[in-house]
């Protein structure tokens, strides 16, 4: 006899390692029971665990347990509740023939309702002692009476159903990634550029200081050279100056000299003309008035005068 205990699929809110601690706990206590059923007959027990579900918790790990209770040869079979309790209601053939055709369906049919009595019961035990501890519910979704084929089908088909939105959302992720990855390089690209604008700016700084510093050098080289010049310049013109103002004093006390020896003689020699010396008289009387006459003015002036006198030219 072949027995088949499922496990429920983890829930999406639940912890990894608290669902296998409880999956752990219930096999343990499970074993015990199936212990407690069929005592030495219970040969052995596996647990798959790579079979997913199918259906609404499609791609999840159906956990679940095979086992196998066996006779020893010779023995009779009373491991199947649900067999045994029909067993009961079995009528031989020898005997089938002394039944008429209802009474014998009226005996096939308690059969089927003890089966089903003894299945019932055999469930309530599994749930009472085990099941409900564990929060497993007594009865579940209990599914339609299908044949095979079509309850394949409607698994595939509800698969399908389920794996669009699945992909729609593992594509959704896999954007999200990977424009979790653009918006990373371009941080990088960021970083790299504002790293390069960084160095490129200091770099500026240190050239723009370095010229600053050679412009500043050659600025004061240029104001000294201006100042060395504009020095030099100074000291020739003041010397040009005086050397001017020096000739100018030697030319002038010469003219001044040549001139008072000219008007001396002119006056000496109008002093010895008729009427010269009133015109003497009043050419001394004019110099003396003018204390700064040039000569040209006063030569013009006694020529003016000497025209009157004798018509005498200087």
């Amino acid at each position: 006899m072949a027995i088949v205990i499922s496990w429920p699929p983890i829930d999406e809110k639940e912890d990894e390692h608290d669902y296998q601690k409880r999956l752990k706990a219930f096999e343990i206590s499970m074993l015990s029971w199936l212990k407690d059923e069929f005592g030495d007959d219970l040969a052995l027990v596996l647990r798959h665990d790579d079979e997913p579900f199918k259906g609404l918790n499609a791609g999840k790990i159906h956990y679940h347990w095979h086992a196998f209770a066996v006779k020893e040869p010779g023995e009779k079979f009373n491991l199947h509740p649900g067999f045994l309790a029909r067993s009961k209601m079995d009528v031989s053939r020898k005997n089938r023939k002394n039944l008429s055709h209802d009474e014998f369906m009226e005996m096939f049919n308690e059969g089927k309702e003890a089966y089903k009595r003894a299945m019932i019961a055999f469930q309530d035990r599994f749930y009472e002692k085990l099941g409900k501890l564990y929060g497993l519910e007594r009865k579940g979704p209990c599914r339609l009476r299908r044949s095979r084929n079509e309850q394949v089908e409607l698994e595939e088909f509800v698969e399908k159903e389920l794996a669009y939105p699945k992909r729609l959302m593992s594509d959704a992720i896999n954007l999200k990634i990977e424009s979790e990855s653009i918006k990373n390089q371009a941080e990088n690209i960021k970083l790299n550029a504002k790293n390069e604008a960084g160095e490129i700016i200091k770099e500026s700084e240190s050239n723009a200081e370095n010229i600053k510093k050679n412009a500043r050098i050659e600025s004061e080289k240029i104001i000294k050279n201006a100042e060395s010049l504009a020095m030099d310049t100074k000291e020739k013109a003041w010397r040009d100056a005086k050397e001017i103002t020096d000739n100018a004093k030697i030319n002038a006390t010469s003219i001044i000299e040549k001139a008072k020896g000219l008007i001396n003689r002119l006056l000496k020699e109008i002093d010895e003309l008729p009427g010269g010396q009133r015109i003497v008289k009043w050419a001394k009387t004019f110099i003396k008035e003018n204390t700064k006459p040039t000569i040209e003015s006063d030569i013009t002036a006694v020529n003016n005068k000497l025209n009157k006198v004798k018509g005498v030219k200087l």
